[in-house]
């Protein structure tokens, strides 16, 4: 599949991508405005596809990574056919509280993630543990590897 000029969001349609010229990792359709106002970002009007209109072989293993600073939670609901109906499928997943925060309280977030069937790891120098929700919750700012298997 050829690169896409768009967003992955929970239901088509359109929103702002704001970003620092030259920053090429750290544009977000989930600016404050008290950020925009500080900051000054670029801003440029995207599309938005849900994950789940993307033709994915469910039958094969999948691994995807997902850093959007604070668009997890829509693409995760923008995907859930996918994720549920995907047998083998590994998530590398950004986790920054604050942004999660300005959606839902973080157990909320967790508990979503369990409910699509993932299994929640963390690294731990070169291999992947178990975590649970609470001590996820006290964590910070990580990579989550959210799985349908367990990858301990």
């Amino acid at each position: 599949m050829k690169p896409q000029e768009v967003a992955l969001g929970a239901a088509p349609g359109e929103a702002d991508l704001h970003f620092k010229m030259g920053d090429f990792g750290g544009g977000s359709l989930y600016t404050t405005a008290a950020v925009v106002q500080k900051a000054n970002p670029s801003t440029v009007r995207v599309p938005i596809r849900t994950l789940d209109s993307y033709p994915i072989d469910l039958s094969r293993p999948i691994f995807m990574k997902i850093d959007s600073e604070g668009a997890e939670y829509s693409i995760l609901q923008g995907g859930r056919r996918t994720i549920e109906g995907a047998g083998n499928l590994t998530l590398m997943m950004e986790f920054t509280p604050i942004f999660i925060r300005r959606q839902m309280p973080l157990p909320e977030y967790i508990g979503f993630l369990q409910s699509l069937g993932l299994k929640l790891h963390l690294a731990d120098g070169a291999r992947l543990v178990p975590v649970s929700g609470e001590a996820l919750e006290a964590r910070g700012n990580c990579y989550v590897f959210a799985s349908k298997q367990d990858l301990a």
